[in-house]
């Protein structure tokens, strides 16, 4: 296999596993709010099986964000040589708090409470965190190794 294609495949399967990671924290969180707001324990819905399905109903929004965002700043971090795990992270809570906000420039009037802000940014950072990992270059994985 070619050097080029095993990026490509390496890439490719960092954004789907960040996707789905970005899903299912926000099914997590989501059960978590919703038990809070209604009174009940924080743990009351709370079960991977349950978190599994809403977070593959999540994949519907998640993957097409991810590929479609997540290709070009891979290259353009790529290029400036930027893919470190924290900027990975803040750029993807950046568009994931983008996504609901962009309504608003459609006309629709969007205020959302602090508790779904959170909601969006812990998931957009974790799913750039875990793309931020799978991608950096091995040089500086091998660097890290060496030094400590």
């Amino acid at each position: 296999m070619k050097a080029g294609t095993k990026e490509v495949f390496r890439v490719g399967s960092a954004l789907a596993l960040g996707a789905f990671i970005s899903a299912a924290v926000l099914a997590a969180l989501l059960i978590l709010l919703a038990n809070l707001d209604s009174g009940q324990p924080w743990a009351t819905d709370l079960s991977v099986m349950r978190i599994f399905m809403m977070s593959l109903a999540f994949c519907l929004f998640t993957v097409p964000l991810t590929f479609s965002f997540g290709v070009p700043l891979y290259l353009l971090f790529r290029h400036f040589h930027l893919l470190r795990v924290w900027i990975c992270a803040v750029t993807g809570g950046v568009i994931a708090l983008s996504f609901p906000y962009s309504f608003r420039l459609l006309g629709a009037g969007v205020s959302l409470p602090w508790r779904v802000i959170l909601w969006f940014a812990a998931s957009g950072a974790l799913g750039g965190a875990v793309m931020g990992v799978l991608v950096r270059p091995r040089k500086t994985v091998q660097e890290n190794i060496l030094q400590g």
